[in-house]
């Protein structure tokens, strides 16, 4: 539901990882990774993922990756990002009362989008900023103060989702934009920003004026730090 491929059929890919005998209470528990996307995951998009243990335990899971940004949503849900192509690692611990214990893992194959190989070969790129900050990091001032997105007049804003989280949890459902200025419900929560906020603009569409070809953009990613 996040992005396009989604409509395109998606692949779930759930993979069982038995971990050793627990020294305290001798049960054996496996961790099932469900990937909700596809098992090659996508550079700077939302690959959902799902981790949960069999049997259930109360112990706090610890989810660590070995590249890119892992994003909360619940307790078994989770949005992982990579930041670069070639391989990610997830790492699964517990944590019982002092003690963090390894109990799973598991390698990715990590790939770029077809629509991020269709927007590299542009001769002209979108530019789609906030005031004038095309991703990362951002000033708090210079973010509040955006009320339209700007972007390279040769292309036409269509559409976008975007999510904003606060600093611990995130949303995942996103916002719809379907103009390049910000409606007043929107404005509403674009008011609650603070330091530490992510915000990304996820499955942006825009129209070639020239050719009138719709394009799909890479994901947009921005944090919100404090002003220079």
């Amino acid at each position: 539901m996040l992005r396009l491929y989604y409509l395109l059929g998606f692949t779930l890919l759930t993979l069982q990882l038995k971990s050793q005998n627990l020294s305290n209470d001798k049960l054996r528990l496996s961790v099932v990774i469900t990937m909700l996307n596809s098992e090659v995951l996508i550079v700077d998009r939302f690959n959902m993922a799902s981790i949960t243990t069999i049997p259930k335990i109360e112990d706090k899971l610890i989810v660590k990756l070995s590249q890119g940004n892992l994003l909360i949503t619940t307790d078994s849900l989770y949005i992982i990002q990579p930041t670069k192509i070639g391989k990610l690692t997830i790492n699964v611990f517990r944590k019982k009362k002092n003690k963090t214990e390894f109990i799973a893992t598991k390698t990715f194959k990590v790939d770029i989008s077809e629509e991020q190989k269709k927007f590299n070969k542009l001769s002209i790129k979108p530019d789609i900023s906030l005031n004038g900050y095309l991703k990362g990091k951002i000033p708090i001032d210079r973010i509040k103060q955006v009320r339209c997105l700007l972007i390279n007049p040769n292309y036409k804003f269509l559409s976008a989702e975007v999510y904003i989280s606060g600093c611990t949890a995130f949303s995942t459902d996103p916002y719809k934009l379907n103009s390049i200025c910000y409606d007043n419900d929107f404005i509403e929560h674009w008011s609650k920003i603070s330091l530490g906020t992510t915000i990304i603009f996820d499955n942006i569409k825009v129209i070639e004026v020239k050719s009138k070809r719709e394009i799909f953009l890479p994901t947009i990613n921005f944090s919100v730090v404090a002003n220079n």
